[in-house]
C-alpha cells in the first residue's frame, strides 16, 4: 500500500490499483427529477422484446419505445435489408403518451441488470433520460439517454 496505489496478490493473480486524481464527474446533475411517463412492465417479456427487435435493428442498432394506449408498450425496429418488427407487451402505464429511440445494446444492459420480476421505465419524450429501475427500490438505476431521430 502507498499513499495512491495498492498492490492485492495471490498465488496466480496480481492486482494493481491506483488512485485517479481529479473530480468525479456530478452525475447527480444528469439524474432525472421529473419523469412525464412511468411504464411498469414485466423484465422477462421485455428482455424478450429487445431481443427480437435487435435482429431488426438497422445499422445504428436503434428500436423504437412508444407507449400505446395506457396498458401496452410497443417495441419497433427496422431495416431496409432486414424488414421490420413490432413487439407489444402487456405494461401498466401513467403519465403522458410517450416514444423514444435507444440503442438496444444499452437498453438490454440496463433492463438485464435489475433483480425483481418488473421494471420500470421514467421516460420524459427523446430528449430526455430515460431512467430504468426496479419499482420500489431506490438502491440501483439506470440511465439512459435516448437516440435522437432526424
Amino acid at each position: 500500500i502507498d499513499n495512491n496505489q495498492a498492490m492485492f496478490e495471490t498465488e496466480d493473480t496480481s492486482l494493481i490499483t491506483r488512485l485517479i486524481e481529479g473530480n468525479f464527474p456530478d452525475y447527480k446533475a444528469i439524474i432525472p427529477k421529473d419523469i412525464d411517463t412511468e411504464i411498469t412492465v414485466n423484465r422477462g417479456e421485455l428482455i424478450n422484446a429487445i431481443k427480437l427487435a435487435s435482429a431488426f435493428a438497422n445499422r445504428t442498432n436503434d428500436i423504437k419505445l412508444k407507449t400505446k394506449d395506457k396498458k401496452i408498450l410497443e417495441i419497433y425496429s427496422s431495416d431496409s435489408a432486414v424488414g421490420e418488427n413490432t413487439y407489444l407487451i402487456p405494461a401498466k402505464i401513467s403519465g403522458v403518451a410517450s416514444e423514444a429511440v435507444f440503442n438496444w445494446k444499452f437498453l438490454l444492459d440496463g433492463v438485464r441488470a435489475g433483480s425483481t420480476k418488473e421494471t420500470l421505465l421514467g421516460m420524459s419524450g427523446d430528449e430526455h433520460p430515460t431512467l430504468i429501475k426496479d419499482p420500489g427500490d431506490n438502491s440501483y438505476f439506470y440511465i439512459l439517454m435516448p437516440i435522437k431521430s432526424a
